[in-house]
């Protein structure tokens, strides 16, 4: 590709751009595409198109799967750069206006969907109510991700268990969630649980980690050792359900497996750990009024949780 020392650059290269971003963000094309809801010949097609506007090799996909060059990570964050000031120049002129719009991004961990304590969906009922020309973005990651959402400014603020501190961020307590040990009918546990189950058996299970949680926030009181790891609660349901594995479980998650009597946990009253959950803010945008809004909405009725 020849490279221009200069290039014209206009509405449609900033569309492509936002796509370049999606795409990199979802780190790679088959996911970009059910995020955008744009065909893959069509993301191949404007990613050709970009890369021959700018002159520049923007990333290698295929087979091996998708990789950004070091053109395309300098791109990427240029172009992460654009589209915050965009969405600071929005945001300040609906302050002037005396009305909030813009953008607001929201990330949450996964399954917190299900508990009847979460206060997520009518915390954002009243805000929209309130601030309808405001654009709401959700997405679900890991702690960690959001983290770094946050740290990069992707991310406004982030709902989920945190297990460290990062600098930067602020942490506020919101909800706590109960988690039990789990196991399936076809487990050789099953037929004495709940109560009638022998510690060492349940020591000696195939017990299935958390990849983000600490070993210690679940393992520590009984000598479990893991034999398989997952990522998301689903996941860690399918293994359950297989009846070769015990895990933890949220108990409102857990509520329709245990109601048809597909699962039942281990020694409840003595094996179990709470996610204490908490709102993640960048410090420097606490004071936003987007921010600062649903912030409002969300801790309005939340329960009472345990400070950390």
């Amino acid at each position: 590709m020849s490279k221009n020392s200069k290039f014209p650059l206009d509405g449609l290269d900033i569309n492509l751009l936002r796509l370049f971003c999606i795409i990199v963000e979802c780190n790679g094309f088959s996911a970009a595409q059910a995020r955008t809801n744009i065909s893959a010949a069509s993301i191949s097609s404007k990613m050709s198109t970009l890369e021959s506007r700018l002159g520049l090799k923007l990333c290698r996909r295929g087979r091996a799967g998708f990789k950004l060059t070091a053109e395309g990570q300098n791109v990427y964050e240029a172009a992460a750069v654009i589209f915050q000031s965009h969405n600071s120049f929005v945001r300040d002129v609906g302050e002037l206006r005396k009305n909030l719009t813009g953008r607001l991004s929201i990330g949450v961990v996964d399954t917190t969907v299900s508990n009847p304590q979460m206060p997520l969906s009518s915390a954002i009922a009243r805000f929209h109510d309130k601030y309808s020309d405001v654009y709401l973005t959700m997405q679900i990651m890991e702690p960690a991700q959001l983290e770094r959402g946050l740290l990069e400014g992707s991310l406004h603020l982030a709902v989920a268990p945190f297990y460290h501190r990062v600098p930067g961020l602020h942490y506020q307590p919101f909800v706590d969630e109960v988690h039990l040990l789990h196991c399936a009918r076809g487990h050789p546990l099953f037929e004495q649980a709940p109560d009638n189950v022998d510690i060492e058996a349940i020591a000696r299970s195939k017990y299935v980690i958390r990849g983000h949680v600490p070993a210690n926030i679940e393992l520590a009181s009984e000598r479990i050792v893991d034999s398989a790891s997952v990522i998301d609660m689903e996941a860690m349901m399918h293994l359950i359900l297989s009846g070769r594995f015990v895990g933890f479980l949220p108990m409102h998650f857990a509520r329709f497996w245990t109601a048809s009597d597909q699962i039942r946990p281990l020694l409840p009253s003595r094996i179990r750990h709470v996610s204490h959950f908490e709102v993640a803010v960048k410090r420097d945008r606490m004071n936003e009024r987007l921010t600062k809004a649903f912030l409002g909405e969300l801790l309005r009725n939340a329960p009472a949780a345990e400070p950390r």
